[in-house]
């Protein structure tokens, strides 16, 4: 699956939606759910923090 994020100035996610889903709605919202309270670095312009958009995938894997 793949997410679009939109990581602030201040590293924290502002927007995230699903841009490929897993196929299945539990997943796609657990993964939302999860990214939003992420931290990132942000990017910088000019030594200055700016707004930035990134693309996120997510692999879930199964285990025994």
């Amino acid at each position: 699956m793949l997410i679009r994020a939109v990581v602030g100035e201040d590293g924290r996610v502002l927007e995230a939606e699903v841009t490929r889903s897993s196929g299945h709605r539990r997943l796609d919202e657990a993964a939302l759910a999860a990214i939003r309270t992420w931290t990132f670095l942000p990017a910088t312009r000019a030594g200055r923090p700016v707004v930035h958009p990134l693309e996120i995938p997510v692999l879930f894997e199964l285990q025994e």
